[in-house]
């Protein structure tokens, strides 16, 4: 499968949404942070959010890793 250009921006996407959270998790600034998710978020807990968010991250990750050997 060829590698798309969108898998990336997805995947780079995904860690650096991660990144952000923690580093506004260890500032206490959640409050101001627009992009903090506050759960249920769409009726989803928040482990079944983070294990599908992270499926979804490995699974990019392989196709990535996978999509370059010929």
């Amino acid at each position: 499968m060829k590698i798309r250009l969108w898998h990336k921006i997805l995947l780079s996407i995904m860690i650096l949404w991660d990144a952000t959270l923690h580093w506004v998790e260890i500032l206490g600034l959640w409050e101001s942070y627009p992009f903090y998710p506050y759960f249920p978020l769409w009726g989803i807990s928040y482990d079944l959010f983070w294990t599908t968010f992270w499926t979804i991250g490995f699974l990019l990750s392989i196709l990535i890793i996978f999509g370059r050997k010929k």
